[in-house]
């Protein structure tokens, strides 16, 4: 578990282990020791520092107390113990451990194994923590050439002893010399990556990812610090973005759809076997209560075996289809006269191998012309926070357009994203842009100088996951078919199981009504008149065209209607209704909220529960008001679309309020609604950043359909209407720049 990165289990199992030993054999037992030695480098990897040196300093008193120094396994314990020290700043008192160490080996003549070279690693790190890389270089050569006879030139830690090399060498000024070196331990690194990801569920690959990313920071660290010299470095750090770049995503979402490819029935009954496990489960989630606890633990892990045996088999039957290794310049190929590439990256800053608790941002530019890519540092995450003025509780976004609102500063957002970037964008027409971390949340239609042209009217922007997209030729949608949905009747009662003794717990509104940053709360979901207004009027657009053409008003708007599409869904899929996202309420304070009884989609862990939309229905289950309904409860969360083909729907519009929001989780952009309909195998997704007014959203959507009717591309078509938006209401940005077309 510990290697893979599922601390949590880790955690658990050393726990009962730990308990079991110390009745068994007693905390004396060396092996005891070891396994407190164990807890000690989890407790390190999870970055839980002082706990870690505990586990270790109790692992080596007991060590002593049943060998020696001169113990072939001493010198183990005693690293483990002196990296812990460099972690919590006490580097020299690391180093005099860390001499002893090999001092002991050399006098007992244990200076040709795999130990005694970790040793000199050890040491060499202490030292270019504390900046001395002339006394890191030699140990760190000596170490690399020998253990890699003994380990293989594919290990994990001899990757990690040549990155050590290179930054070393970097610190003394030999670029030249540290850039073949940091590239072998990138290949090996990435190699590692491949296994993992051939053989994983999608939260073991999250996990593991999770610990290494801290490599790939650590090579644009490097970067970041030269101001020559550093082409094949660039070039280095943005192939590793565009691999990154919703690595999860991609590997995940095709896996069930190419299974179904294989029209192998034992194949297709695990499949479906997973897909209703997973249904199980979502339902437990949304249920708030604590009393399947046990079944939730026992589902997940059923699940997580499930799906790890349906990767296996994908990679059996698709390993062709599979290749982490990306390289810039075939999207470079790709570009034309006039239009540039620009992938935004985000990254823990780490130097002399510590992190310096500093987010910063870099844009990776390219174009048709450039021999190598350049990297231009624009801004760090303390600065673009402090403009957003992400501060407030977290609330639930919950009217469709009531109320709109920008709640940026856009001048002093251009003055950070862009500023930077302006002066390598002369004579460009096409700009195709990736972004990343906080980036999600921003309009760049909307970006531009006071007094000045906006973006979007400078450009013809192109947001894309990544900007390696270009390398695949693009689908135009169909306009073949399509269902609307709108008008919702969010107060219809199904049929009620009087037997039931669910739980629905509800919301507080109360310290919802009494908290100063929410206003016009109510008890439940109003009905929208507007959005049957506008789907009458897509409607007979399409129409007028002879497309055909479905719609899902009233109580028909239902949950159930909804999932029946899965394997059978429309080329085109409109959803006009409430949408909802509540942040993460363990990392806000709470102060206006009473979270005892709460609703269960803002106390949920998983960000795909605390994203959906609202159907018919809804506030029957929404507010605990009334009785439960029975069957779905008009609630469609993000994890429940996750769950379903609509591998057919070439298109979703989500003409809802916020459907753009979720949780940020770096290179793999947002987990919300966008991701859910993504793994659902949707190509296309327009949604929007903030609060449109219902009578602007509409404008938007019919100019939209018209002009995709009339020139059969769907971008062209949404950037016009969005131009035209844009001259109609120049001073208002936050009737037409909220809405987003993400590929």
């Amino acid at each position: 578990y510990m290697k893979i990165g599922d601390f949590p289990k880790a955690e658990q199992s050393y726990d009962l282990a730990l308990k079991a030993m110390e009745k068994t054999l007693g905390v004396a037992h060396p092996d005891y020791g070891k396994l407190l030695n164990n807890v000690g480098k989890l407790s390190f990897q999870m970055g839980d520092f002082d706990a870690a040196l505990d586990f270790f300093d109790r692992a080596l008193v007991n060590f002593l107390e049943n060998f020696d120094e001169n113990h072939k396994e001493y010198g183990y314990y005693l690293n483990d113990y002196a990296k812990t020290l460099i972690e919590l700043g006490k580097i020299e008192e690391a180093i005099l451990l860390m001499k002893k160490n090999l001092q002991i080996a050399e006098s007992n003549e244990k200076t040709n194994d795999q130990a005694f070279f970790n040793k000199q690693y050890g040491l060499a790190s202490a030292y270019i923590s504390n900046k001395d890389f002339e006394n890191a270089l030699p140990l760190l050569k000596n170490a690399t050439e020998n253990i890699k006879g003994l380990i293989g030139a594919d290990h994990p830690t001899y990757g990690r002893m040549m990155q050590s090399l290179g930054e070393c060498l970097v610190g003394l000024g030999s670029i030249e010399e540290a850039i073949p070196v940091l590239e072998q331990s990138n290949q090996i690194l990435i190699s590692q990556l491949d296994k993992i990801f051939k053989f994983r569920s999608e939260d073991e690959k999250k996990a593991y990812l999770t610990i290494v990313l801290k490599n790939f920071d650590y090579l644009q660290s490097i970067a970041m610090g030269q101001s020559e010299k550093k082409e094949r470095l660039t070039e280095l750090n943005l192939n590793n973005q565009l691999m990154l770049k919703g690595l999860l995503l991609n590997n995940s979402k095709n896996i069930l759809l190419k299974l179904n490819t294989l029209n192998d029935s034992e194949i297709d009954n695990k499949i479906i076997s997973y897909r209703s496990k997973k249904n199980k489960l979502i339902k437990l989630l949304s249920a708030a209560s604590s009393a399947e606890i046990n079944t939730i633990t026992k589902l997940k892990e059923e699940i997580n075996t499930g799906e790890t045996e349906l990767v296996k088999l994908y990679n059996t039957f698709f390993k062709d289809d599979i290749n982490l290794l990306k390289n810039w310049k075939d999207a470079k190929n790709k570009l034309k006269q006039g239009e540039v590439a620009i992938e935004f990256a985000r990254f823990n800053y780490v130097q002399n191998n510590q992190s310096k608790d500093s987010i910063l941002y870099v844009a990776y530019l390219y174009n048709k012309k450039l021999r190598t890519p350049l990297m231009i540092p624009l801004f760090s995450e303390k600065e673009m926070r402090i403009v957003l003025d992400k501060t407030t509780p977290s609330s639930l976004y919950r009217t469709r357009g009531s109320v709109a609102n920008t709640r940026t500063n856009m001048n002093a957002i251009y003055n950070l994203i862009w500023e930077p970037l302006s002066a390598y964008l002369a004579d460009v027409n096409t700009v195709y842009y990736a972004p990343s971390g906080l980036l999600f949340q921003i309009s760049f239609a909307a970006l531009g100088k006071k007094n000045e042209k906006l973006l979007s009217e400078q450009f013809e922007l192109k947001q894309l996951s990544s900007t390696y997209n270009l390398t695949h030729e693009f689908a135009e949608p169909t306009l073949d078919n399509a269902l609307l949905i709108g008008g919702v009747n969010y107060d219809y009662k199904t049929s009620v199981n009087k037997d039931t003794n669910e739980q629905h717990n509800s919301l507080d509104f109360k310290s919802l009504k009494n908290s100063s940053e929410n206003r016009n709360w109510s008890d439940s979901w109003n009905y929208l008149p507007g959005t049957l207004k506008e789907i009458t009027a897509i409607q007979e657009i399409l129409n007028k065209e002879n497309i055909l053409s479905t719609s899902l008003t009233s109580s028909d708007a239902s949950e159930e209607n909804i999932k029946a599409l899965h394997g059978n869904s429309p080329d085109i899929l409109h959803i006009a209704t409430h949408g909802f996202f509540f942040e993460d309420y363990k990392k806000k304070e709470q102060t206006g909220f009473n979270l005892e009884n709460g609703n269960q989609y803002l106390r949920a862990h998983d960000p795909l529960l605390r994203s959906g939309i609202i159907l018919a229905g809804a506030n029957t289950n929404w507010t605990g008001n009334n009785e439960p309904i029975h069957g779905e409860d008009g609630i469609l969360t993000a994890m429940e679309i996750s769950n379903l083909d609509f591998s057919k729907t070439k298109i979703v519009v989500l003409s809802a309020c916020e459907t753009g929001l979720g949780d940020i989780d770096g290179s793999e952009g947002v987990y919300g609604l966008q991701r859910a309909f993504k793994m659902a195998g949707v190509q296309i997704i327009i949604m929007t950043l903030w609060q449109v007014p219902d009578l602007e959203t509409a404008e938007f959507m019919k100019l939209f359909y018209n002009n995709w009717i009339r020139s059969g591309k769907v971008k062209e078509a949404f950037n016009l209407a969005q131009r035209s938006m844009k001259r109609k209401y120049s001073k208002e940005p936050h009737k037409w720049a909220a809405f987003v077309l993400f590929e």
